[in-house]
């Protein structure tokens, strides 16, 4: 073999593994990280009772329950979600919870995942159940609720299919 009939080969076989690899089925795994910033109470009244910088610091004296919009798209679709973790600090155990809910967008239902307790110190709720909430309104408006008494913080969530 001459040396342009090897380069010829190897140039052939490089840009076929590009082509290959360019085509590589991406689509299936994907994941989203949800700052607590994008999160609020039930009354955006909460004053200094809630520190909003780089967590949700709770600071009321009966707690707060927080709300957080979840991301759905054609990527990441809620209904294709297997992972939701919730980060954040607890006092105690079993002090603070979180599930994964949905707002049907035509009727004034919500409907919600049973609770996971947070464990205590930092760390949070870790595979939150995602039995029925998610899966079963495609079509529905997501969003992860999490009650948070005194003394906790709220990080943010990680969720992935």
């Amino acid at each position: 073999m001459t040396i342009r009939t090897l380069v010829t080969v190897g140039v052939g076989t490089y840009l076929g593994t590009i082509a290959l690899l360019g085509n590589a089925d991406t689509a299936s795994a994907a994941f989203r990280r949800v700052h607590s910033s994008q999160c609020h109470t039930q009354y955006d009244n909460a004053g200094t009772n809630l520190f909003n910088a780089s967590s949700l610091a709770v600071f009321d004296p009966v707690g707060l329950g927080i709300y957080c919009p979840a991301p759905s798209d054609s990527e990441l679709p809620h209904s294709a979600t297997t992972t939701l973790n919730v980060h954040g600090h607890a006092p105690g155990p079993n002090t603070a919870y979180s599930e994964a809910c949905t707002k049907a967008y035509n009727a004034p239902a919500i409907t919600c995942d049973p609770i996971s307790y947070w464990a205590s110190g930092d760390g949070g709720a870790f595979g939150l159940t995602l039995t029925h909430s998610w899966q079963s309104d495609p079509a529905g408006m997501p969003f992860v609720y999490s009650w948070l008494p005194t003394g906790s913080a709220l990080y943010g969530f990680y969720m992935a299919n």
